[in-house]
């Protein structure tokens, strides 16, 4: 029996441009989830660990970024870590792996950069892919033999590409039927980001989340394989410190509101929430619902990790509505806007606007009528 955590995708060193001033403490956030991987391997007794490349985001990141993470991998002792070169961090001549700052780390970490097996105790053997270029059209997993009859080990194949069942599965491209055709009890997968599985083809998914657009990310999982030809037993753990989400939603009244909120609530503690939200927003006569949804905001801005809010307002033209402007400068003014959206050239001096987009010249509109909504109150 064999008992191992497999993990993929670390990616340290991530620059997150897009989080602006945040870049820096999400990468930051990395090595607290690499001691929570080390923990959990600890805390399962597991008999090695798996990660199935992409550890760095490149093989060009800064000296402090190698130093710290194999601070955290040298913790693992005893615990065996075997670690594959994937398509970020290819076995290559100048790589990653030649520089000293990287050997530094102990014994027990294996650098899996040979097609060859690795034949460990209690009759397992691995079989592992390193990826040594950035791209490639053939299948990493071609050189694995195929199960002998008489052939009595677990064996766990190692790899880091696309099985063909996925979307763009051009890159590194593994057959689906691989684990079944070559006889391993397990296909210890990177380079997709959600979690994902196939017979016995599984990936865990990146450590910790890069996009909005992962779905089920953030997990390792505690694989145990009691015999050979035996269905492997997966647990699936999640170990991410920080949850990305992103929403596009239409408010035009209180429960819209509400139900962003609960969606939010129910991803866990703001503190820990990377928020990519785009609100639709319908003025209305009733300009409560408004404020409770500026207050929203103003929690989400102060609480949460990040919070990316962009916000576009629409408030129909409506002769009937309830909100009048004053006779005066606010009245001539939302008349040339008004001209401008039925396609109509407005009176000098609001003339020379009569070719902006409509877009813009409906959020003018909206303000004016923002304004006296609040000047009465």
């Amino acid at each position: 029996m064999v008992r191992f955590l497999h993990t993929s995708d670390w990616q340290m060193g991530m620059r997150a441009v897009h989080a602006g001033k945040k870049s820096k403490e999400i990468r930051i956030k990395r090595y607290e989830t690499g001691s929570t991987v080390l923990n959990l391997a600890k805390k399962n007794n597991v008999d090695f660990v798996i990660i199935a490349g992409d550890t760095f985001e490149h093989n060009d990141v800064d000296e402090i970024v190698v130093k710290k993470t194999v601070d955290i991998l040298n913790q693992f002792a005893p615990i065996p870590v075997f670690i594959l070169p994937g398509n970020h961090d290819p076995f290559l001549p100048g790589a990653i792996w030649d520089r000293t700052s990287w050997h530094r780390v102990g014994s027990h970490i294996i650098l899996l950069n040979d097609e060859m097996e690795y034949n460990l105790n209690n009759g397992i053997t691995l079989y592992p892919c390193p990826v040594k270029q950035k791209r490639s059209s053939i299948d990493p997993t071609i050189w694995i033999p195929k199960r002998l009859p008489d052939d009595k080990r677990i064996r766990i194949g190692i790899a880091h590409g696309s099985l063909d069942i996925l979307p763009d599965s051009i890159n590194f491209p593994i057959a689906k039927s691989c684990a079944k055709e070559k006889g391993l009890d397990y296909l210890a997968l990177g380079d997709w980001h959600s979690f994902f599985q196939y017979d016995r083809a599984l990936y865990p998914g990146s450590f910790e989340p890069t996009s909005y657009n992962e779905h089920d990310s953030g997990n390792v999982v505690i694989v145990e394989i009691s015999a050979p030809g035996i269905s492997p037993t997966i647990e699936k753990i999640k170990c991410c410190s920080l949850n990305w989400a992103e929403f596009s939603v239409e408010i035009k009244d209180i429960t819209d509101i509400e139900k962003l909120e609960k969606s939010i609530r129910m991803l866990g503690p703001l503190a820990s929430l990377v928020l990519r939200i785009h609100v639709h927003l319908y003025l209305s006569q009733d300009g409560d619902f408004i404020q409770q949804l500026e207050s929203f905001r103003a929690e989400l801005d102060e609480g949460a990790f990040y919070l990316e809010w962009d916000q576009d307002e629409e408030m129909p033209i409506d002769d009937n509505t309830a909100i009048r402007l004053p006779e005066g400068i606010l009245h001539d003014m939302d008349e040339s806007l008004q001209n401008i959206l039925q396609g109509k050239i407005p009176q000098p001096p609001c003339h020379v606007f009569a070719g902006q987009d409509r877009l813009v010249v409906q959020k003018a509109r909206n303000l004016l009528f923002t304004f006296e909504r609040r000047r009465k109150k």
